[in-house]
């Protein structure tokens, strides 16, 4: 949180099973006011937010893992989204110019009791966000 308190709403998790030997794979978690672009409109950041990157052994920067990670956000016991709400995840490539090509986009997730999970190979920034229900 920015004001230095905690918060048990989610944590992530995340396998590096996927990198290639001598991958050197760094993690940032971001605040809400430093992510890489503004959330659209009509989602609510539930965060964590946070940014992988990799750089191979000889120091090329990576923009995918062989395979894919599993990145899993825990919830609090019983969390159920607001009515009219569901969980996403927000995937952004930080390698582009968001002014002119990429959005935030949603990435495939499943839930299992306090897990919300979300299986990608991209580098970048992920986050878990609630947006209206269709």
């Amino acid at each position: 949180q920015a004001d230095d308190t905690e918060t048990e709403l989610a944590q992530v998790y995340y396998a590096l099973e996927t990198a290639p030997s001598g991958t050197v794979v760094t993690f940032k978690q971001l605040l809400e006011e430093s992510l890489p672009k503004p959330l659209n409109a009509d989602a609510i950041y539930l965060g964590p937010a946070f940014t992988l990157g990799a750089n191979s052994e000889d120091g090329v920067a990576l923009t995918e893992l062989d395979g894919e990670m599993e990145l899993r956000w825990k919830l609090p016991s019983g969390y159920h989204p607001p009515v009219g709400y569901k969980l996403a995840v927000h995937y952004f490539d930080n390698r582009t110019n968001y002014w002119d090509e990429e959005e935030w986009q949603d990435i495939e997730i499943s839930t299992a009791g306090d897990f919300v999970y979300a299986h990608d190979n991209r580098l970048g920034s992920y986050m878990l966000v609630l947006v209206p229900e269709e």
